[in-house]
This record gives C-alpha cells, sequence and structure tokens, in this order.
C-alpha cells in the first residue's frame, strides 16, 4: 500500500470522529472553562494518553484482542456507559452550584487528577471503543507494514494531541472564561444531559 494513501486514509477517516461533539469535547472545553488552562491542557493529554492505548491495539489488530471476547466488550461498554452517566450527573447536580463555590471545587482538583479524569473518558468514550474496535480497527489489516502501521500511530496520537491542547488553549482564553461564568448553569446542564444520554445509549445497547 502507498504510503502517502494510508496515512491520508488514516488521517481523513479520524478527523471527523476527533472534532464532532462527544464525551472529550465536553471534558476539556469544561476544564479549560471552569478551572485554567494547564488544567485543560492535562485534561488534553490524559485523552490523548487513552487514544494511544485504542490506536495501539487497533495497529495490533483489535479484531484479534477485542473481537474474539464480545462479553469482554460488553462489559467494557457498561462500564463506559456507566462512568459517563455518573460524570453527567455530577455536572448536572452542581450546574445552579454558584461560580464561586464551583470554581474553588475546581481549584482543588490536582492535575494529575485532570489528566486521570481525561484518560478515563478517553477510554470510556463510546466513539472511541466503535471506531477503534470496527473500522479504524479494519484499516490496519496484515498486508500494511510494520513501520506503516506504527507512522499511521504517530499520526493519530499527533492528530489528537494538538487538537484537544488547542481547544483547552481556545476554552481558557478570558472571553471564553467570561462566557462560561455568564452562562455556567446552561451549559453546565447542556455538558450534564450530553453526558448522561450517551451514558444511558451505551449502556442499553449491550
Amino acid at each position: 500500500m502507498d504510503a502517502l494513501i494510508f496515512i491520508s486514509t488514516v488521517a481523513a477517516i479520524y478527523l471527523p470522529v476527533l472534532w464532532s461533539p462527544g464525551p472529550n469535547f465536553v471534558v476539556v472545553s469544561r476544564s479549560a472553562m471552569s478551572q485554567s488552562r494547564r488544567h485543560g491542557v492535562f485534561t488534553a493529554f490524559g485523552i490523548s494518553s487513552g487514544t494511544v492505548i485504542w490506536v495501539t491495539l487497533a495497529s495490533l489488530s483489535t479484531r484479534l484482542l477485542l473481537g474474539n471476547f464480545a462479553a469482554g466488550t460488553g462489559w467494557i461498554k457498561i462500564m463506559g456507559g456507566t462512568y459517563l452517566t455518573y460524570m453527567g450527573l455530577k455536572i448536572l447536580r452542581n450546574a445552579k452550584c454558584p461560580i464561586r463555590a464551583a470554581t474553588q471545587r475546581d481549584e482543588r482538583r490536582t492535575i494529575l487528577q485532570s489528566y486521570l479524569r481525561g484518560l478515563a473518558t478517553s477510554l470510556t468514550n463510546p466513539q472511541s471503543l466503535i471506531f477503534f474496535t470496527s473500522i479504524f480497527g479494519a484499516l490496519f489489516t496484515p498486508a500494511v507494514e510494520p513501520w506503516l502501521r506504527w507512522a499511521g500511530v504517530l499520526v493519530i496520537i499527533s492528530i489528537s494531541l494538538l487538537s484537544y491542547a488547542a481547544q483547552a488553549v481556545f476554552f481558557s482564553n478570558q472571553r471564553m472564561q467570561r462566557g462560561y461564568t455568564k452562562a455556567k448553569s446552561k451549559f453546565d446542564c447542556v455538558a450534564g444531559f450530553v453526558l448522561v444520554a450517551i451514558g444511558i445509549k451505551l449502556v442499553m445497547a449491550t
């Protein structure tokens, strides 16, 4: 397979999934707006670390590692859906909380906690689960040379890291933070409902 065509195909398939609204987008943007740029960036690092795990499994043939364990993937979906639902309910519970109290609570979250939250979100994201265990996994066929596989992995990791870090920087600027302060309740309600809906849908689909 021509290297340029393969790399272009990898990027073309991944970008729409990366840019579509979902748990990763919600968590990074909210972390950057409600906490700080650094918290947002480390949340992005956590999400990208999850992407490293998913894309590595795909490059090693996800169908071999996960496809033969239907029950296992079912449990992954249940745990992921439960986590997303819990996180969404937690956001909804604090939606009416005054911005100062919410900010003080968020500021107690360490950089490591922000990173781990991003990692957990990425690993339980149903978009990632479906994408990397099916469509993307099928792209890494035995016909693809090992060096080209890892080149594809590096492309995905680079795109993920740069995109989510840029998102964190964008949402951490003062204008976005002022907007979040004014519309905190509405934004948190939308973010919470999105995560709960995705989580319940993921659990019910198993």
